[in-house]
Order: structure tokens, then C-alpha cells, then sequence
């Protein structure tokens, strides 16, 4: 097994309950109204009607980073992208030797 592929079956099987998401939600049956704290920071274009599919990023009251392609959101602090874009990525000083 390469070392990227260790890296991506480690970021899939870790416990993610021990992960801070602040942006987590549960669904419930039952309607209710909420006030939306989250800014948003980018919306990609338009199609058409208020388009709420559209590609945006938006920033939650607690400062984690929520990414929405085509409706499906994910929410996660700056440092899990950040950490999540590293993986099977070289480091500067190896590629640097090069």
C-alpha cells in the first residue's frame, strides 16, 4: 500500500466523533425556525430564481468553513480542510531537494 493511500484509509477510518464540528446538525420531523449566523463569503452564479444549489462558502458563527456544491454542505474548522488538502502532499523541504 503507497503512503498516500495509508494516509487517505487513516483520514476515512478515523473517529470523527472526536472531530470539533461546529457546524454539525441533526434532522428532526419537526418544523421549527432558526436563525442562520452563518456569512456567507462566495456564491458561485446564478441560474436562474434564487438558485440555493449554487456553489457558496460560508463562514458559521463558530469560525469553521462550510463548502455547498450543488446542496450537500460540509462544515469543518479552517485546520481540517487545511489538514485534509495536505494529505499526500510532499513536504516543502523534499520537494525542495529536488
Amino acid at each position: 500500500m503507497s503512503e498516500d493511500s495509508r494516509r487517505i484509509d487513516e483520514h476515512n477510518n478515523r473517529d470523527r466523533s472526536k472531530i470539533n464540528r461546529p457546524g454539525k446538525t441533526s434532522m428532526s420531523t419537526k418544523s421549527q425556525a432558526c436563525e442562520n449566523t452563518d456569512r456567507e463569503i462566495w456564491r458561485g452564479p446564478d441560474k436562474g430564481g434564487g438558485d440555493f444549489y449554487a456553489d457558496s462558502l460560508h463562514i458559521t458563527k463558530e469560525g469553521a468553513l462550510g463548502i455547498n456544491c450543488g446542496g450537500y454542505v460540509v462544515v469543518m474548522p479552517i485546520r481540517e480542510w487545511h489538514r485534509l488538502g495536505a494529505i499526500g502532499r510532499r513536504p516543502i523541504d523534499e520537494i525542495k531537494s529536488t
